[in-house]
């Protein structure tokens, strides 16, 4: 993580090098009065103090840099294992500033990002003081972790397309064919059955053997007369 802006105004009251303490610990603090006069009080080599950031809602003043010991917190070992922040205004009785609260903790989430075992704690917690008053260190310590570890994004679920179906081609009509007409042929008259002429069969007459033998034999006797006569 980048190195927030830093308003340098270095202290003389400062120890160079931890002795060879890792940095354990960030401890929060408050200067009850303004970060100016905190500022002042850190530069007069006469106060005997200092501390490494104090932090106000609209910019961060590095008074000792991280690699060297700041007189801040009231025991010699616990100044040489921590990094100190001061905080503008009295935080007690309710006091609240939101602008201090996020500076501090974009300052607090670059620190960590330096030494990530460093744990918080307050100045109270290593001397008798009421500092650092109601100063929400645990909220401060959680928006450090966000700047940190952004929250991954939720993922935007982008819904399968709706494949409409094409719909089928309307086939083309099937021409229905133009019915031909059924032309019934006028029943064929049959003309009327001519009869035929009636057969007319002469009559033969049947004479008896008798008289045909009669007959014959006067037909013989003329024929002999005709040819005597001739």
């Amino acid at each position: 993580m980048n190195q927030p802006p830093l308003d340098i105004r270095i202290s003389p009251n400062k120890t160079y090098g931890r002795q060879g303490t890792p940095v354990r610990k960030i401890t929060f603090h408050h200067t009850v009065a303004s970060a100016l006069s905190a500022v002042q009080r850190f530069l007069n080599p006469s106060s005997g103090t200092s501390a490494h950031f104090i932090v106000t809602p609209s910019k961060i003043y590095c008074c000792v840099d991280t690699d060297d010991t700041a007189w801040t917190n009231g025991k010699w070992a616990s100044n040489l294992e921590s990094v100190t922040i001061e905080h503008e205004g009295d935080w007690r009785f309710g006091y609240y500033n939101q602008g201090v609260i996020d500076q501090s903790a974009i300052l607090v989430a670059w620190l960590r990002s330096l030494y990530p075992e460093a744990t918080p704690n307050r100045h109270r917690e290593i001397v008798a003081t009421a500092c650092p008053g109601d100063l929400p260190v645990e909220l401060i310590w959680n928006k450090a972790t966000e700047i940190l570890y952004p929250p991954l994004p939720v993922p935007v679920v982008v819904p399968e397309p709706v494949v409409v179906p094409t719909p089928a081609p309307i086939p083309e009509p099937i021409p229905v064919p133009t019915p031909v007409p059924i032309v019934i042929p006028e029943p064929v008259v049959a003309p009327p059955p001519v009869e035929p002429p009636p057969i007319i069969v002469e009559p033969i007459i049947v004479l008896p053997i008798a008289l045909k033998r009669s007959i014959i034999v006067m037909f013989i006797e003329w024929l002999i007369k005709f040819f005597k006569k001739g």
